[in-house]
């Protein structure tokens, strides 16, 4: 190990005393606020990470991987030599959606059949706009996020879809208008069939059958 690199383990022990004096900084998949690695760092002054589950796992070039960080998710991705880490935003783990253009891809196809309905698979390259809201079915990428949660096309269509309301036709209108003259002209009926049947009807029960036949026939078919 070179003085100033990285020293990546599970966990430290006073055996790593004279390598953690010449690195870098340290990362450990597991250990607190008291671990060794914690209490060495800050005794050396150098960066720690602690706790990083997944540090150790090996990320492919043009691949990512999800990590939990002191109860963040993380997601940390390499593109050649360089290697990327957003916290908090990891969609493997249900993180906000996002637009971006692409970086770099290897054989990147989309289903973007939400956004346009085209059940055909989209194929995105290196400098092409990927929308939130497509998912990726064959491949692999890398992309740089130019729009993140509420700024996202997804997002932004969603909130469209909830605030518009469909404008009521004429003949819907007219509809409404006769419903409302109906349901007006079968009060006065239905009072005047029940006065007839208390006048004309000698028992209860008759009474009874008779209105209750009479201001069915009175409501509205889906009323």
């Amino acid at each position: 190990m070179a003085p100033g690199d990285v020293l990546v383990v599970r966990f430290t022990t006073p055996a790593y005393n004279t390598v953690l004096m010449i690195a870098g900084a340290v990362v450990t998949t597991e250990g607190a606020l008291l671990s060794h690695a914690a209490v060495m760092a800050r005794e050396l002054g150098i960066p720690a990470v602690i706790g990083a589950e997944g540090a150790l796992e090996e990320i492919p070039d043009g691949r990512g991987r999800a990590v939990m960080l002191k109860g963040t998710d993380v997601a940390v991705m390499r593109h050649g030599e360089r290697v990327f880490a957003v916290g908090g935003t990891c969609p493997h783990r249900g993180g906000p959606i996002a637009d971006g253009t692409v970086v770099g891809a290897e054989g990147l196809a989309l289903d973007e059949a939400n956004l346009t309905g085209e059940s055909e698979l989209v194929v995105r390259g290196p400098g092409e706009p990927v929308w939130s809201g497509s998912f990726a079915v064959e491949g692999a990428a890398l992309f740089e996020a130019t729009a993140v949660g509420p700024d996202s096309r997804a997002a932004k269509l969603t909130e469209t879809a909830r605030t518009f309301r469909h404008s009521r036709s004429p003949l819907e209108r007219a509809n409404d208008k006769l419903l409302l003259w109906l349901v007006l002209l079968s009060v006065p009926l239905a009072i005047g069939l029940t006065i007839s049947a208390f006048a004309h009807t000698r028992t209860s029960t008759q009474r009874v059958q008779d209105i209750t036949a009479g201001v069915v026939n009175l409501v509205p078919e889906g009323g």
